[in-house]
């Protein structure tokens, strides 16, 4: 008497074994892909750190613009005890103009270096909805 096998047999065994090999690698995988997910950041936190660095920003500017007003005058009061002589005039115009030119300068750098230095999401504010007319007489 001759016992015949099932050929598919083996083949599941081997499926079997490799499922089961592979299925701790899978779940480690997920795990994975689940933690590297970012954090969510509620939308007033993100709104508040951006109201913090568009002060912080504009503290920046006005400070700036301020010591920029105070070289001013002090250039100004400078020209006019020695408004004779053409060649200071023309020292002190090009020293002018050079001094604008860093101020602008350092102002565009600092903006840029902000706009780099957000890690924020931009939020840009929704309009409201418009209001509804008033169907009743009253």
């Amino acid at each position: 008497m001759t016992i015949s096998r099932n050929p598919i047999f083996p083949v599941a065994i081997c499926a079997l074994v490799v499922i089961c090999a592979l299925a701790p690698l899978r779940a480690v995988q997920a795990l994975q892909t689940r933690v590297a997910q970012p954090t969510y950041i509620a939308p007033s936190r993100v709104q508040f750190q951006q109201t913090v660095q568009q002060q912080q920003t504009r503290s920046n500017l006005e400070k700036s613009q301020q010591q920029a007003q105070r070289q001013q005058q002090v250039s100004d009061n400078i020209r006019r005890s020695s408004a004779d002589n053409a060649r200071s005039k023309q020292q002190r115009d090009e020293a002018d103009k050079a001094r604008q030119n860093r101020e602008w300068a350092a102002q565009q750098a600092q903006l840029q270096r902000d706009e780099s230095n957000a890690e924020l999401p931009r939020v840009v504010p929704q309009p409201l909805p418009a209001p509804k007319p008033n169907s009743g007489g009253g």
